[in-house]
């Protein structure tokens, strides 16, 4: 029902995007979504993203999105984000295939699985979001899905861009009562810019 009055929309799939980002909104702007006139929508897996985004279109109501690394990877060609074939892609996964081995990472159609692992996909995506030889690709990457209007967490998740925080009510509530007290700055020194850059974008 909060679309119906916004001006602006943002999806989102994670939980952590959904109990952080309005405070970090809030803490950035010195206001709150409401006053920005923008809603933030969680959606039912990254999946329905292009989809949500086209019926919001429809309703002509401005729409970005915020995805996880494995979302561009996997999804990003079929759902007409990236054209197929995408030169970054194929040489991400390329890289993937060679540093799978050497982090026990078990993969499924050329990208991580969960199925009989030692790791979640997430940590495995995480793992290859760090690697030198790729980042050129996942800057580029990044750079074609935000054209779109979807924001990629090229380090895998917004967890790994938060400082590794937890994916539980603890975690959140640490960071949530941190931002009460200390600036963005200072909890988060090695991605606060690209989270304000994130906010500015998204209020754009």
């Amino acid at each position: 029902t909060n679309i119906l009055f916004a001006e602006r929309v943002i999806l989102a799939e994670g939980k952590t995007e959904n109990r952080i980002l309005p405070r970090i909104i809030q803490k950035l702007t010195n206001r709150t979504l409401g006053l920005h006139k923008t809603a933030l929508v969680p959606i039912d897996g990254s999946g329905s993203t292009r989809k949500t985004i086209d019926v919001l279109a429809a309703m002509d109501i401005p729409t970005k999105a915020i995805v996880d690394l494995d979302y561009a990877l996997k999804e990003g060609e079929t759902q007409r984000f990236l054209s197929t074939g995408d030169p970054d892609v194929a040489a991400i996964k390329a890289h993937l295939t060679k540093i799978a081995p050497v982090h026990s990472i078990n993969l499924n159609n050329g990208w991580p699985t969960n199925i009989n692992s030692n790791m979640t996909a997430a940590e495995a995506f995480s793992i290859l979001a760090r690697e030198q030889a790729i980042q050129s690709n996942l800057a580029s990457l990044k750079t074609k899905m935000q054209a779109f209007g979807i924001y990629v967490w090229i380090k895998g998740t917004i967890e790994n861009h938060l400082g590794g925080i937890t994916k539980n009510e603890v975690g959140w509530a640490h960071f949530n009562a941190r931002l009460e007290t200390e600036e963005l700055s200072s909890i988060l020194p090695d991605d606060h810019v690209e989270i304000t850059d994130l906010v500015t974008w998204l209020l754009t």
